[in-house]
């Protein structure tokens, strides 16, 4: 009996041993090329401020030149607080880029303390033969742009209570936080001063 069961337990074994020896192989899988996705285009965005006019508000959103409702004697010429933009992109295979306007901010250009915000409107773009028109903010790639917004009148009352006694003398700064295709950016101007209320 005992060696029945020996010789069981070998053929047992046996067995077992045929079953993993006559499995069939795994199939070797070498290293797979995955392929390297394209390369992402970049475009290159140079903007800056490329003028600006330090006036009053006037009445409608037509711009410079035209008596409205002013700071000040309404019948005069009024020259519209504005900012203009040179902003430049690069060709590149990708949507027009997305410009939008956060903040505008007036500072004393010596100090660069900053005075008030500006608000900025009705944004506008040059065409050749056109001249402004209106401007949805989007930076086709390639593209030049001339572009320019209204702002709001600097409290020019309430600088003179603040010490800013000699306001058409005084320099002044514009600075503009922007986001370009959600980056943000600081522009700043040069020295701007404050127009006079006299047409010259």
């Amino acid at each position: 009996m005992r060696s029945n069961l020996v010789l069981c337990a070998t053929l047992a074994l046996s067995l077992s041993g045929c079953f993993l020896d006559h499995s069939p192989p795994e199939t070797p899988i070498g290293p797979v090329e995955i392929p390297a996705p394209p390369p992402e285009m970049t475009v290159t965005v140079d903007a800056s401020i490329s003028g600006a006019t330090l006036g009053d508000d006037c009445a409608t959103d037509s711009g410079a030149g035209i008596a409205g409702d002013c700071d000040g004697d309404c019948s005069a010429f009024c020259q519209q607080s504005n900012v203009q933009l040179a902003i430049s992109t690069s060709a590149g295979d990708v949507d027009p880029l997305v410009f939008e306007v956060v903040r505008v901010t007036l500072h004393d250009f010596e100090s660069g303390d900053a005075i008030e915000d500006l608000t900025p409107r009705n944004p506008r773009v040059w065409a050749e033969d056109v001249g402004y028109e209106p401007w949805a903010e989007r930076l086709p790639a390639p593209s030049e742009l001339s572009t320019t917004y209204d702002l709001s009148a600097p409290s020019w009352g309430s600088m003179s209570e603040r010490g800013f006694d000699v306001l058409y003398s005084r320099p002044f700064q514009i600075r503009m936080d922007v986001r370009i295709d959600g980056e943000p950016r600081t522009l700043e101007s040069g020295e701007l001063y404050r127009v006079s209320d006299i047409d010259t």
